[in-house]
C-alpha cells in the first residue's frame, strides 16, 4: 500500500505521458508504469469534474462556430474536448429538431457519437472524430480500453482461484440467481488472508486513492451487508485506507498463500502474465501524447 505523502508527490510530477514513463524508469520495479497511467487518468478524471462548473459551454459552441477546433477550446480550459463536442452536438440537435425533450436529445447525441458517420453535419462529424481520438480519458476510446482492462483482470482473478483449487461463483453465476448488486466473485468456501477472513472479491483494474475508497463505500456495504467480509484487489495499487466496518481487506493481487477452512493453500502463478495487460498495449498509442495537465 501506498502512503498518503508518496502517492501525492507523484501527482504533482505527473503532467502526461513523457513523465508517466520518465518516472516509471525511476521507480521501476517499485512503482510500475500502469500504476502512474492509471494514477494520472484517475486524477485527469477528478480535475476535468472539478472544472465542469467553471468552463462556459455556451462560450464554446460560439468559438466553435467563429472557426476555432474543439480541441484547441478544450486545451483553452483546460477541459475535456470530448465534453464539449458532445454540449456542441447536442445543441445542434435541439437547433434542428422538432422535438422538445431534452432526454431525447441526450440519447441521440450518445448514438451519434457511437455512429459519427450518421451525422449528417460534415463539420460537426469530422470534429466527433478528432475529439475522440484526441480525449483518451473521457471518450469512448477510453471506456471500451477500461472495460477490456477489466474483464481481463477479472479472468486473471478466475484464473488465479481455479489454479488455487478455490470453488467460487463469478458476478454472472449470481445473477442468474437473482443477485442485482454483487461482487466479481463470491468464494463457496471462505478463506483466510492473514487475521482476515475473506468471502467474496471485487476486482478493480484500477490505482484506489482516497476519492475511490469513498466512493465505492456505498457499494461495498451492500456486499458485506449481503455476503459478510471481503476482498477488494486494487491491480494497480492502492493509498493506505483503514476501513471503519474491518470487513473489507485491500489488496493489489490475489495472495500468494492463504487458508480454508481445511487446508492452507499456495496458489500458483497465472497463465496470465498481469505485465503484459492491455492496460499497456491500448492504454497509450505509439507516438501519442497523453492530455497534459497545467
Amino acid at each position: 500500500a501506498m502512503e498518503e505523502d508518496e502517492y501525492q508527490s507523484y501527482l504533482d510530477e505527473l503532467k502526461g505521458v513523457d513523465s508517466i514513463r520518465r518516472l516509471s524508469k525511476e521507480l521501476y520495479p517499485k512503482v510500475s508504469f500502469q500504476t502512474l497511467m492509471s494514477i494520472f487518468a484517475h486524477h485527469y478524471q477528478n480535475i476535468i469534474r472539478g472544472r465542469r462548473r467553471q468552463v462556459n459551454l455556451r462560450t464554446c459552441v460560439d468559438r466553435y462556430y467563429y472557426g476555432e477546433t474543439v480541441v484547441e477550446i478544450g486545451a483553452s480550459w483546460g477541459y475535456s474536448p470530448y465534453m464539449i463536442i458532445r454540449y456542441i452536438l447536442e445543441n445542434h440537435i435541439r437547433n434542428t429538431s422538432r422535438s422538445q425533450h431534452p432526454k431525447g436529445f441526450k440519447k441521440e447525441v450518445s448514438r451519434l457519437i457511437r455512429n459519427p458517420t450518421q451525422i449528417l453535419d460534415k463539420d460537426i462529424r469530422n470534429e466527433v472524430l478528432q475529439c475522440v481520438e484526441a480525449d483518451l480519458h473521457c471518450s469512448p476510446y477510453h471506456d471500451n480500453v477500461r472495460m477490456f482492462i477489466g474483464e481481463e483482470y477479472e479472468y486473471i482473478l478466475q484464473d488465479k482461484l481455479n489454479n488455487a483449487g478455490i470453488p467460487f461463483l463469478s458476478e454472472d453465476d449470481l445473477k442468474d440467481e437473482g443477485y442485482d448488486k454483487t461482487p466479481d466473485v463470491r468464494l463457496l468456501v471462505p478463506i483466510r488472508v492473514g487475521n482476515h477472513v475473506i468471502s467474496w472479491i471485487d476486482s478493480k483494474a484500477s490505482f484506489g486513492d482516497s476519492t475511490a475508497h469513498e466512493r465505492n463505500r456505498a457499494q461495498i456495504q451492500q456486499y458485506t451487508d449481503r455476503f459478510g467480509p471481503g476482498m477488494i484487489i486494487y491491480w494497480f495499487g492502492f493509498v493506505k485506507y483503514k476501513d471503519p466496518t474491518n470487513l473489507v481487506y485491500l489488496a493489489s493481487d490475489f495472495p500468494d498463500v492463504c487458508e480454508t477452512v481445511s487446508k492452507k493453500i499456495k496458489v500458483t502463478k497465472s497463465c496470465r502474465d498481469i505485465k503484459g495487460s492491455i492496460f499497456y498495449r491500448a492504454g497509450v498509442k505509439e507516438g501519442k501524447e497523453l492530455d497534459k495537465i497545467d
